[in-house]
């Protein structure tokens, strides 16, 4: 993530105005706490992403 948050700055300082992108993790139960620490990390270098916030839904009920 922090090669990547170089990069994207390194590109903004170059010119980059917008940026879509996808986080991917082996295990994608990593993936909102590592889109949160890439976005912070940005920010870190002067960027301004939104940082997502994460929403716990309660747990579904069975039916049996």
């Amino acid at each position: 993530a922090e090669a990547w948050a170089d990069r994207l700055a390194e590109w903004a300082d170059a010119g980059l105005q917008r940026v879509y992108l996808f986080v991917h993790e082996p295990n994608e139960r990593d993936c909102p706490e590592m889109t949160i620490y890439f976005a912070k990390a940005l920010r870190q270098r002067g960027l301004s992403p939104k940082i997502p916030q994460l929403v716990v839904l309660p747990k579904q009920g069975t039916l049996f």
